[in-house]
């Protein structure tokens, strides 16, 4: 079912939130995340992870 589909079943204000709500979740959680593990400090400072 596309997003236009879901929009007029559900109503558009609703699919809006739901979906604004979503995207806030997913930056939260990518803000939250940690780095990525280095596999090598001297790759690291070249700018070349793992080498």
């Amino acid at each position: 079912m596309t997003g236009a589909r879901l929009g007029q079943a559900r109503g558009h204000r609703r699919m809006f939130l739901l979906g604004l709500g979503a995207f806030t979740a997913a930056s939260l959680a990518c803000g939250l995340a940690p780095p990525p593990a280095r596999s090598s400090p001297r790759g690291w400072r070249r700018g070349r992870p793992g080498r």
